[in-house]
This record gives C-alpha cells, sequence and structure tokens, in this order.
C-alpha cells in the first residue's frame, strides 16, 4: 500500500533491496510464475526499474531480520498458490474486523497508493516515477481517483482566490 509495488515486485522484494540510509526501496527485479513455481525476472517495462521512497510508516516495521518480504517458511520465494492462500486469509482478517465482506485485489492497493500521493499535492512526475509509469495517461485514466478530500480543499482554493481578487474593491 505506501510503495506502489505491482505483486510480482512486491513478492521478489528482499530485504537488500531496502536503503534504510537513504530511505529508498530499489526495484530492480519481479517475479512471474511458472506452473506455480516463481520465477525471478526483470520487472514490467524500463521505468518499472525506479527507487520509490520508504515511508517512515513502513520502515518503522521492517523486521531486520528477514531476507524476502513475503517468503515461504523456507525463506525462499512463495508459490503462486501459497500468496493466493495467503491473501485469502488476509482479506479474512480484515472482514472479520470490518463485520462485513472486504474484497480487494493486490493491484487496488496501487490505486490507493497513486490517490493518496495525488492527495497529497505530490507532483504529476513524481507519481510518474514512484508509479513506474513512463507517461501521464495511465495514472489519469487509471490509477488517480477524485476524493472528498481533494474536492474539498479545490473549493477551499477557489473561495480564497475569489475572496482575495475581490479584495473588497467589488460588493
Amino acid at each position: 500500500l505506501y510503495a506502489a509495488l505491482r505483486r510480482g515486485e512486491a513478492l521478489a522484494l528482499r530485504r537488500s533491496d531496502i536503503d534504510m540510509d537513504t530511505r529508498l526501496i530499489h526495484v530492480t527485479k519481479a517475479i512471474r510464475y511458472e506452473s506455480n513455481q516463481p520465477v525471478i525476472d526483470k520487472p514490467k517495462t524500463k521505468t518499472s526499474v525506479r527507487d520509490v521512497p520508504l515511508l517512515s510508516q513502513v520502515a518503522d516495521a521492517i523486521p531486520a531480520d528477514i531476507d524476502y518480504f513475503m517468503s515461504s517458511v523456507d525463506g525462499k520465494p512463495c508459490t503462486e498458490m501459497a500468496f493466493k492462500r495467503g491473501w485469502a486469509s488476509y482479506l479474512h482478517t480484515l472482514s472479520e474486523a470490518a463485520g462485513h465482506p472486504v474484497n480487494i485485489r493486490p493491484h487496488d492497493l496501487r490505486h490507493s497508493y497513486c490517490t493518496m500521493l495525488r492527495d497529497s499535492g505530490v507532483e504529476m512526475k513524481l507519481a510518474m516515477q514512484w508509479m513506474g509509469h513512463a507517461d501521464e495517461k495511465m495514472i489519469l485514466r487509471i490509477y488517480d481517483h477524485i476524493t472528498t478530500k481533494r474536492i474539498e480543499k479545490s473549493v477551499e482554493m477557489v473561495e480564497k482566490n475569489l475572496a482575495s481578487s475581490q479584495n473588497g474593491s467589488q460588493k
């Protein structure tokens, strides 16, 4: 959620890919599956190779004694079926806590991250870089969602602008 990694990028993420000093996540590989078995490969596109800021909310939660962030019990990358079972278990836990069924896809977290960036005022070029996109079309068309927070902030800005332009000269 706080790094906009695609599923394969998240599954390939190792402790050595994170620089705690510079607070960066180095995205350089991804996992794809062949007959349920993980295969480490290049990320989806050239722009998918990137550095993503390591937010303090994430840095503080990273255990020091791990290799792969999502691994099987033997410490190796998890199989596709193990990931699906783990995700289903996560959704079950969320559903129990919410008191109703929660159904989200891992990729939905990229939408949330992008919307969070845009709500926070992050420039489009930075959002593109952190998301691993070559141009803004995909972000604008697919990932960035208008939120109540952004609408309220925009209305407030317009009202301030109108108030300052009138500046008492037009009543």
